[in-house]
């Protein structure tokens, strides 16, 4: 029998390292894909949890980004020109026109029931807290005022307007004085701190205040405002002069129909032809006004006064005329007054310094505005002479003013004393009498 063949330890020991080596192989390779697997797993969950925090910070950027346009948009809204059309503007127009005229209705209506003794307290004017006006949405920081200044303006019907505009008296046209005096309303309505830009709009569009690149103005900046209302300069030369002094200070502007012109016969040819509102010394002596009241320093209290046969309160109210030139309801609402003045009749100068002298704040000083020495009362016979109107004159001096009396002087031919008169009044009671040149105040 063979013997069996002895097995040799190499031969096994070769073997055991060539399975050792191989499992030690696939054990690695096994390891390795794993770790691969989970580490792509791990950037995968990382990949969508960034991605979904950038998707929600997009969306927060973009809700910012919308609510940053609101605000904007509330503070400084534009309008979209593109999408108003020339019917939504008549419309809007035609419904602006419709709540003046019922304002006016409704004013009338309280005139009506009113008592006869008692009298506005400086003009009869839409509120500014009137309902037309508290719905209006002019937005702070800036509003802008178009004006319609077209032929249209002054009148309801084409026919009608045309004959206005032949007979030259669009100055007194009912609808285009409504259509100013809304204007005034609205900016007495206007809230603090709103800039405001006024334009007129005809066939060319020009702004009426502030300056052509700047229209924008404060309506409670006094000057800025009266600069508006087209007036000449406060800081003109003759008014340097003037000594209107503090706390209170009375203008009486004479509206007899002297004031009309230069001499008593073209005087009567304007109240004939009734054209008086185009009048060129009539709108020079209200321009006056209106740069007194552009100078008067702040602090000082003024009262204006209408002196004719009769001496009527322009500002404030019958028993408290004194108004603050800077407090804007208040001088708009008397300028509207001084536009509506009407020049006729005579001047009675005592009676004017008798208005003076009831006020029962006493005044500290006084300037009148007009022509020469006073033409009432008339005497029996009708006429006055030079020599009669100095004897007036000597009547209302005889109250003796003890307050700096100071004097605007326009031209008026036959009466050749007046100048002498007044430069001595004023000298006695340290006022001052001016005479300016034909161009002044500038229209």
């Amino acid at each position: 029998m063979p013997k069996r063949r002895e097995a040799q330890s190499s031969a096994l020991s070769f073997m055991d390292c060539i399975c050792c080596g191989f499992g030690a192989v696939l054990l690695l390779f096994i390891l390795t894909a794993k770790a691969q697997i989970t580490e792509s797993q791990e950037k995968a969950t990382q990949s969508v949890n960034a991605a979904e925090t950038l998707e929600a910070a997009i969306r927060e950027t973009k809700a910012e980004k919308l609510a940053l346009e609101k605000e904007i948009e509330a503070l400084d809204p534009q309008p979209n020109v593109k999408a108003t059309s020339v019917a939504a503007l008549a419309v809007e127009q035609e419904r602006l026109a419709k709540a003046v005229e019922d304002q006016t209705k409704a004013l009338t209506a309280l005139e009506t029931k009113a008592e006869p003794t008692e009298q506005p307290a400086a003009l009869d004017r839409p509120s500014a807290d009137n309902s037309y006006l508290s719905g209006l949405r002019l937005r702070a920081p800036r509003a802008v005022i178009l004006l319609e200044s077209s032929g249209s303006m002054l009148a309801e019907d084409a026919k009608t307007a045309i004959q206005i505009i032949q007979q030259g008296t669009g100055a007194k046209s009912k609808k285009w004085l409504r259509s100013k005096a809304a204007v005034r309303a609205v900016l007495a309505a206007i809230p603090k701190g709103t800039q405001v830009a006024i334009f007129a709009m005809a066939e060319e569009t020009e702004a009426l205040s502030g300056s052509p690149k700047n229209p924008y103005i404060d309506p409670y900046d006094n000057k800025a405002l009266l600069s508006f209302l087209d007036r000449p300069s406060a800081d003109n030369s003759y008014l340097s002069g003037l000594r209107l002094r503090a706390p209170r200070a009375v203008i009486l502007l004479e509206s007899s129909g002297s004031m009309l012109a230069e001499d008593a016969k073209t005087a009567i040819q304007i109240i004939q032809q009734d054209t008086e509102a185009k009048s060129k010394k009539w709108l020079r002596s209200k321009a006056a006004v209106r740069a007194v009241l552009a100078a008067i320093p702040k602090g000082t209290q003024v009262a204006i006064f209408a002196m004719a046969e009769e001496t009527e309160a322009l500002s404030g109210s019958p028993k408290n005329p004194y108004i603050d030139p800077y407090d804007n309801k208040a001088l708009l609402s008397f300028l509207d007054r001084l536009d509506q003045l009407e020049a006729h009749g005579g001047a009675d100068l005592s009676k004017g310094l008798q208005a003076v002298a009831q006020l029962r704040q006493r005044a500290s000083s006084l300037l009148l505005i007009g022509d020469g020495l006073p033409t009432a009362p008339a005497l029996r016979s009708g006429s006055l002479t030079e020599a009669d109107r100095v004897k007036l004159f000597n009547r209302a001096m005889s109250s003796r003013p003890n307050y700096p009396f100071n004097a605007i002087l326009f031209p008026f031919s036959g009466d050749p004393s007046a100048a002498g008169l007044f430069w001595q009044l004023s000298g006695r009671t340290n006022g001052i009498t001016l005479i300016p040149d034909n161009d002044w105040p500038s229209l």
